[in-house]
């Protein structure tokens, strides 16, 4: 799974720039591409507007409808994030061409999915290969319809250290517990280390929300306790994950994460921080983590200690 943050893409768009011609007017193509035309419109010092208000007759300068364009400009970029097929462009352009502008208008996307989504537009900074997510959309993104996911911590909060009493807090917390995220798709598989009893309480929560899923796969034969001391919920969440045909797993705990990719062999990603881990770097990823302040450091690096003892009963067992 390739995948591009929010910051690399801040990085190629300022490399981008220095070889792209200068535009009068920056169009984004909602939504993904408005945070790269906003991005690019900052480094050249020009207009910004999204493809909505361009149809609509709007003014990149705020203005009404009827004052259309009212500033001079000869040259105007409508810049999406990717393409892929080009129908999504295709439809822009048409819709572009029926507004009969006058000056010259090219098309541009940051990355294509290869040589010849490339010459579908006038620009391109790079070619991203699928299967590919970004930050700002992988939320959204439709791949996430074959995706394994978790709950805690994804679809709603995780519990308090008060709530998590394998109780009556708890049960409260899974009955209340508001959501915070609505996948776009029906989801593939709901993997949680939520224990197997408390499987009618979470249906009922999951159908009140309207989350729309394919299987719902609980920890099963062991108690509370034995899953806080066996730290045994990566170990399952990266079994389900390595037996599914899943090529991207939506982890809440950026730890976890780390530890699903390796055992898995698969890419993961953390809600955490908005990271993708990978097996073969996801120690590295998280030994990155641990620059913040001393008590996140202490917390990183047990984790990284128990993440290198899980790995070697992997090897061993």
């Amino acid at each position: 799974m390739e995948f591009r943050s929010s910051g690399q893409l801040a990085v190629d768009i300022r490399e981008w720039d220095q070889v792209l011609p200068r535009f009068d007017i920056i169009v984004g193509v909602p939504r993904s591409g408005m945070l790269p035309a906003s991005m690019l419109a900052l480094r050249q010092n020009t207009l910004l507007m999204s493809l909505n208000e361009l149809i609509a007759g709007l003014s990149p300068t705020g203005g009404s409808r009827s004052e259309g364009l009212p500033i001079r400009w000869d040259r105007m970029l409508i810049l999406d994030d990717s393409i892929d097929s080009g129908r999504a462009m295709a439809t822009v352009k048409s819709n572009v061409d029926a507004l009969g502008l006058s000056g010259r208008v090219e098309f541009g996307a940051v990355y294509a999915s290869g040589s010849r989504a490339s010459r579908l537009v006038d620009h391109v900074h790079s070619v991203v290969r699928r299967p590919r997510m970004f930050e700002w959309n992988v939320l959204h993104h439709p791949a996430l319809k074959d995706a394994c996911m978790d709950i805690d911590g994804v679809l709603c909060p995780d519990p308090l250290s008060g709530q998590n009493d394998d109780g009556d807090e708890y049960l409260r917390f899974l009955s209340d517990a508001p959501c915070i995220y609505k996948p776009p798709v029906r989801v593939a598989k709901l993997v949680t280390g939520r224990l197997e009893k408390y499987r009618s309480v979470t249906v009922d929560w999951l159908n009140k929300n309207e989350i729309a899923y394919g299987d719902l796969i609980m920890l099963d034969g062991v108690s509370a306790e034995e899953r806080r001391l066996s730290r045994c919920v990566p170990r399952f969440k990266a079994g389900v994950y390595r037996a599914s045909y899943s090529s991207i797993f939506v982890e809440s705990s950026s730890l976890e994460a780390s530890e699903i990719a390796s055992l898995s062999g698969r890419a993961v990603f953390s809600v955490e921080h908005f990271l993708m881990f990978y097996p073969g770097r996801s120690e590295a990823q998280l030994a990155s983590l641990a620059q913040g302040s001393a008590p996140r450091r202490v917390r990183v690096r047990n984790a990284i200690k128990d993440f290198r003892f899980e790995l070697s009963r992997k090897f061993t067992n």
